[in-house]
C-alpha cells in the first residue's frame, strides 16, 4: 500500500514537523485565548487542526466556511457539532435545552449516519446565528470544560454573510470557557480583520503563522523510510532531489512521493522522478489553465514567467523591459493580489516565489521555455 498521503485526512504517521505551531495552538487554547491560523493554501493548516481535534482532548466544534453556502448553513453546522459532541440520544431533549430560542424552528430527521438538523427557512439570519453562536458557551457549561470553535477558511465569511465577524465578536467577548480558532490563506484579508484597527476583530486573537517549508533533514529521513519499509528503496541523490523539486512544500513533498512511488518498480533514482513529474504535470495542466483564467490579470503570466525564470533583480528596468512589464508599480500591483490569493510568497524584500513547485515548472516549461526557444529562432 502506498505510504504517502495527501488531502484533508489527517494521517499522523504521515505529519512532519510542525511541533513548534502545534504547541502554540495547544498553550494559546489551554490559556483561554483566541487565535488565529494564517498559511498558504496545502500548507497543512486542516491537518493541524485535526490533530488538534483529535489529540489535544479539548471538545471542539468545526465548521469548514468554505462548504458553507448561507448564515442558515452555518448555524446548521455549528447545532449538528454541538450534538456530536454531547453524544445525545435524544435530539428533542437537546433542541429543549441548548436551543430554547430556536425550538420552533428546528426540525430533524433520522438516517443512515444519525440525526441530521435543519432550520425552518422563515427563521431570520440574525436569529439563527445568535442562537448558534450562544451553543459553545451551552456546551461549556454543560461540559464543565473548555470549548474550542475552529472555524475553516474563515475568508469566506464574506461570501456567506459580511457582518459574520461583528456577529462573532459579539458574542464571544461575554463567553466564558469558550476559545476561538479562526483559520484561512487569504493573508492580507485576515490581517485586515484582526490586525488594523478599523477590523470588526481587532487584536482578538493571537497570530499563529504556518508558513514555513518542511526542513530539509528532517523530511529526508522521513522520505526515505517510507519508501525503504514499503519496499521501494530510493538513492540519496534522488532523495535530495526529490525535496529540491518540492521545496518543502508540506502537500507537495506527500504528492509527489505518491506518484513516484506509484511509478517505481526498484530503486528510485532521479529519472523516477523526473518521470513522476511529468505525469503529474499532464494530469494537473488543465487544472493550472483553469487558474490562469480564473485570475485573470493583465499582464499575469508575464509576471509569472518572471517569476519562474528565477531573474533575481526583478524590479530593474531591464529584467521589466525583458519581460514586457512596463514599470516597477506595475509588477508590484500584480504581486500583491497573487500574494493575496496564496498563489505567490514573499520571501524577503524584492524575492518573491510562486508556492506550488509544480505550477512554477508548468509556468517555466509552457511561457519562459517558449520565451527563450523564440528568442534563439530570431
Amino acid at each position: 500500500m502506498n505510504p504517502f498521503h495527501f488531502g484533508k485526512e489527517y494521517i499522523p504517521e504521515c505529519f512532519i514537523d510542525r511541533e513548534k505551531e502545534y504547541a502554540a495552538i495547544h498553550s494559546g487554547i489551554e490559556n483561554g485565548l483566541n487565535l488565529v491560523l494564517i498559511a498558504p493554501r496545502r500548507f497543512g493548516k486542516t491537518w493541524i487542526l485535526q490533530k488538534f481535534m483529535k489529540e489535544s482532548g479539548f471538545p471542539t466544534l468545526y465548521v469548514d466556511l468554505f462548504g458553507v453556502l448561507t448564515p442558515k448553513d452555518f448555524a446548521t453546522q455549528m447545532i449538528q457539532g454541538a450534538y456530536a459532541i454531547l453524544k445525545e440520544e435524544n435530539p428533542v431533549a437537546f433542541v429543549s435545552k441548548h436551543l430554547r430560542k430556536l425550538a420552533h424552528c428546528v426540525s430533524f430527521s433520522l438516517g443512515l449516519k444519525g440525526v441530521s438538523f435543519s432550520l425552518n427557512p422563515a427563521t431570520s439570519d440574525q436569529e439563527s446565528l445568535a442562537e448558534a453562536l450562544h451553543l459553545p458557551q451551552s456546551l461549556a457549561a454543560t461540559l464543565q470544560s473548555r470549548v474550542v470553535v475552529i472555524l475553516d477558511e474563515f475568508q469566506e465569511y464574506e461570501r456567506i454573510l459580511p457582518e459574520l465577524p461583528g456577529y462573532i465578536r459579539s458574542v464571544f467577548q461575554k463567553q466564558e470557557g469558550v476559545s476561538y480558532i479562526f483559520s484561512g490563506s487569504r493573508k492580507h484579508m485576515l490581517e485586515k480583520l484582526f490586525f488594523h484597527a478599523s477590523g470588526p476583530l481587532y487584536y482578538s486573537a493571537k497570530r499563529i503563522d504556518l508558513g514555513n517549508f518542511l526542513p530539509k533533514e528532517e523530511t529526508l529521513l522521513y522520505l526515505e523510510e517510507k519508501f525503504r519499509k514499503s519496499g521501494k528503496p530510493v538513492q540519496t541523490e534522488a532523495l535530495e532531489y526529490l525535496y529540491a523539486i518540492t521545496r518543502g512544500h508540506p502537500y507537495y513533498v506527500q504528492f509527489v512521493s505518491y506518484e513516484v512511488w506509484n511509478l517505481a518498480s526498484g530503486w528510485i533514482t532521479k529519472d523516477t522522478i523526473d518521470t513522476a513529474i511529468d505525469t503529474l504535470l499532464h494530469h494537473e495542466s488543465y487544472n493550472y489553465d483553469v487558474l490562469l483564467e480564473a485570475l485573470g490579470y493583465k499582464h499575469l503570466k508575464r509576471v509569472l514567467s518572471l517569476l519562474a525564470s528565477k531573474e533575481r533583480e526583478i524590479f530593474h528596468p531591464q529584467v521589466l523591459a525583458r519581460w514586457g512589464i512596463s514599470s516597477p508599480a506595475l509588477l508590484q500591483k500584480i504581486l500583491t493580489k497573487l500574494i493575496d490569493y496564496g498563489v505567490v510568497e514573499k520571501l524577503a524584500p524584492g524575492k518573491y516565489e510562486i508556492l506550488d513547485p509544480l505550477f512554477a515548472m508548468y509556468v517555466e516549461r509552457r511561457f519562459v521555455y517558449n520565451k527563450e526557444r523564440k528568442e534563439a529562432e530570431l
